[in-house]
């Protein structure tokens, strides 16, 4: 619900309102939502090319077991499927294969 902010004896005090504002009131966005309540929306290609640049930079690099299994947790293809959520499958597919290559010196930790 929008709210406004009304200054009344030297102080602030919330107030929720639609209506129009008086001259001394300011209208404020509730700032203390966290980005992360919104459900995220994911690149509909991600199960598909997740697998794919997986597969690439186990093979690529040669993981064992612990390591491919330590480098599949960190998902780093989700991430990529957020923030690139419409690109199109080959997009997508360089730039998650890029995130698994950069995060390759976290894998040796």
């Amino acid at each position: 619900m929008p709210c406004y902010l009304e200054h009344q004896r030297g102080l602030l005090q919330r107030k929720e309102s639609y209506g129009p504002l008086a001259d001394d009131q300011i209208r404020m966005p509730d700032m203390f939502v966290s980005f992360l309540a919104q459900e995220p929306q994911i690149n509909p290609k991600y199960e598909k090319v997740k697998g794919e640049s997986e597969a690439w930079i186990a093979q690529l690099c040669q993981y064992d077991q612990k390591t491919y299994i330590k480098h599949v947790r960190a998902d780093f293809p989700y991430f990529v499927s957020i923030w690139a959520r419409d690109a199109e499958p080959e997009e997508l597919r360089t730039i998650c294969d890029w995130m698994n290559w950069v995060s390759l010196p976290f894998n040796l930790i």
